[in-house]
Formats: C-alpha cells, structure tokens, sequence
C-alpha cells in the first residue's frame, strides 16, 4: 500500500513533528485515521499477494523473502520475512505491506516516532561534543544514514514468585565461614515489555530503556508510511526466557542488601512465573544510524519516543594510543629534568654518594610513573574496545540495512 496525496497525488509520509500524514509536495496534511479506503489507494493483487523469489537461484540468500510491486512507480520491492513496511528503491515513496497484516496478527497499539531524523542526529551530536576523542563521522552524520524502524514488542502482565538460598561469608581471617540465608519475594509487573524480535540482539534493545505507552495509539498503518516495520517472530517460550531475564536481577538486586555478609550470591533458586492472556502487540519507534568508520560497521540506536540515545558513542582508539604514550614520554622528560635540577642545585653541599643516589631515585620515579601512566592507558583502551563492541553489533547492523528497501 503507497498513501497517495488526494489533492496533488504525491507519496504521503507520516510527519513525527505534526503527528501526520503529510504530503511534501504540496504541504496537505490529515490524521493517519483519517485516510480511509480508496483514500490509501488501491492495492492490486501483485502489491496484496505475495510472489516468491525464484528459489533456484540463491535460494538461501532470498529464503522467506517476497517481491512486492510497488503502486507509485510499479518497480519491484524486495521483502524479508518479517518486513512489514518499506521504502520504494526507485521512487522513494513509502509501502505498507497489507498482507502482512492480514495474514499475519495485527499490532493492537503503536508508538509513533515523536521527533524526526534530524532530531535524532541532533541527539547524538549533544552527546559526542560533552566527550572526547569521538571520530568526526559520529559528529556529522549523514541523515541518509538515519532510519526510522518500528520495533515489535509485547506488553504483558505478569505475577512472579521466587526463593533462592544465598551464600555469604561471615568473619575474619581463618575465622571465615561460609553461611547460607533464605529469601522469598513476589513481584507483579504491569505492561512489562518484551522486545520481540529474533533479528535483533537483546544487548541493544535493552539500552533503550522503557517507552512511555500512554502514548500509544490504537493500530493504524497509516503511522508506518515513511518508515521500516517489523514483525514480532519470537515463541511462547522465548517471551517467557525473555521475561526470566528481567525478573531475576531484580530478585537479586531485591535480597542481597537484606543480607549482612561478604563475597555475597544467589547459590539456588525456584520460581513460578504467571502471565496474563491479555497480551498486547505493540510497535515501538527505534531510530537507527549506521556510520562505517576505518572499514568498520556502528550501528547507534535512539528511543524514538524519549530521545534517549541507547548506545555507546565510538571513542578514536589511535588517538587515545597517541596521548597515552605521548603523556609517557612527558613523564619521563620532566623527571629526567627534575634530575638535572637536582644534580646542579645539590652539586655543591652534598657528597658523590648522596647526588647519585637523587638521581638514582629520580629515574626509579620516572620510570615507575611512566609505567603507571601506560598501565592505566591500556586498561582504559581495553575498557573502550568493550564499549565500542556494543555499537559494533553486527546483527543491529545486518537488522537495519535489510530493511532500507
């Protein structure tokens, strides 16, 4: 489906600023709920049914993947399985795969983006002027590197139960023994939201923190004209696993205090997890920014509805490399004048012995600083390979470049 402008029959896009289906062609606007029927455009049957690649050539590379024909310019779009929204290639204009939701279950709620792309640069770019050492490509990026994705998500309620048996220590010395506490807690959550796609790796997501679903709207496909979508291809089983992984740190995080020992941890644990069957499917605006830096693929991902940026801004390790050894060589250079300065002002009152022991001193000095200073310059280093690794996700960036159309 291609949203067409009834006055000028342009391609209609939903503008985050107004909150619209907009058209920039001729600046019409109207609510997303507004356009209705032949308003959207028909939808032929090559845009309605799905035509499968030819299997015989690559067939792992095209596996689960459909040509759809676009109605604005008749080119053919290629779809991923859990695409449901797309950009023409050719023409530009946005596509609502329907059948996707027909065949498919529709989202009960979405999120719409809350601000545009250039916001979203502007974000990051707050953030990389307060830090230092960010490559220059983090600062002025691209906005045709910026893509706004509708994420699946499921709200559900859920009444958790867990005891677990903690181990501590206890005393001093030889003295120390090993002591084992009990623990009960019961947690109910309201609208927990479990991310719900298998495309995209959980280290991301999570950073994204909480969306705020008073926001929310009931479902329109009218708010994904512009942007990608996904479809949540996550089972029962993976909800409930993703479910455990939230609800266990906060057991831990709730009992621990409560015990007065060392060298604290969960030893055993049972729980009974219960989820509600009112489960609600939800789309969530994620923006994300893919930057190729010295042959290497970032992906830096932005709440859509709060503006928070979710990942790690790329420090310039060469850099940082350069500042640790040029402060080592700093070191070391002003010590060995601190030497010299020692050596003529004590030349006079103090005996051969006692000034060779002064500089003898001042180069041990040197030295141990010198070595301190690197020390702590590769742990730092070692410290932002780990954080970089975060927005060097390759799945985030696979996820964000098989949906640019």
């Amino acid at each position: 489906m291609s949203a067409l402008c009834k006055n000028c029959g342009a391609s209609l896009f939903f503008n985050p600023a107004t909150q619209k289906v907009s058209c920039r062609s001729c600046g019409s606007a109207w609510e997303p709920e507004e356009l209705e029927g032949s308003d959207t455009g028909s939808t032929s049957a090559d845009a309605d049914t799905p035509m499968p690649a030819d299997r015989n050539r690559a067939r792992q590379k095209v596996y689960d993947c459909y040509v759809y024909t676009c109605k604005n310019c008749g080119g053919s779009i290629l779809v991923t399985g859990s695409e449901t929204s797309t950009t023409c290639a050719y023409c530009g204009s946005a596509n609502v795969i329907l059948s996707r939701f027909t065949k498919e279950k529709s989202p009960d709620y979405i999120l719409p983006f809350q601000f545009s792309k250039e916001t979203a640069i502007r974000k990051i770019k707050e953030i990389s002027e307060m830090r230092i050492l960010v490559p220059d490509a983090f600062q002025n990026l691209d906005p045709e590197s910026v893509h706004g994705i509708y994420v699946p998500y499921w709200l559900v309620n859920v009444h958790h139960a867990e005891a677990g048996v903690f181990q501590g220590e206890e005393g001093d010395g030889e003295e120390t023994r090993v002591y084992y506490y009990g623990r009960s807690a019961s947690m109910k959550f309201t609208d927990l939201q479990i991310e719900a796609s298998e495309a995209l790796d959980d280290v991301c997501t999570e950073r994204l923190d909480v969306f705020d679903t008073t926001k929310m709207k009931p479902f329109h496909e009218n708010y994904l004209l512009g942007f990608y979508s996904d479809r949540s291809d996550i089972h029962f089983v993976n909800m409930r696993r993703a479910i455990r992984k939230k609800t266990l740190p906060l057991f831990t995080s709730y009992c621990l205090p409560t015990i007065r020992a060392m060298n604290k941890r969960l030893y055993k644990e049972e729980h009974e997890t219960i989820i509600d069957k009112d489960i609600r499917y939800v789309l969530f605006p994620v923006w994300f920014v893919t930057v190729k830096y010295q042959n290497v693929d970032y992906t830096i991902l932005v709440n859509g509805e709060s503006g928070k940026v979710a990942s790690v801004i790329p420090a310039d390790q060469a850099t940082f490399r350069k500042w640790v050894f040029g402060g080592g060589l700093a070191i070391g250079f002003l010590s060995a004048v601190l030497a010299l300065i020692i050596r003529d002002y004590s030349g006079m009152s103090a005996s051969g012995s006692e000034l060779t022991s002064l500089i003898t001193l001042s180069i041990i000095v040197t030295l141990i600083l010198s070595t301190v200073f690197i020390l702590l310059g590769k742990i730092l280093s070692h410290s932002i390979d780990k954080l970089n690794s975060v927005t060097q996700n390759p799945r985030a960036y696979k996820f964000t470049k098989k949906r640019e159309g």
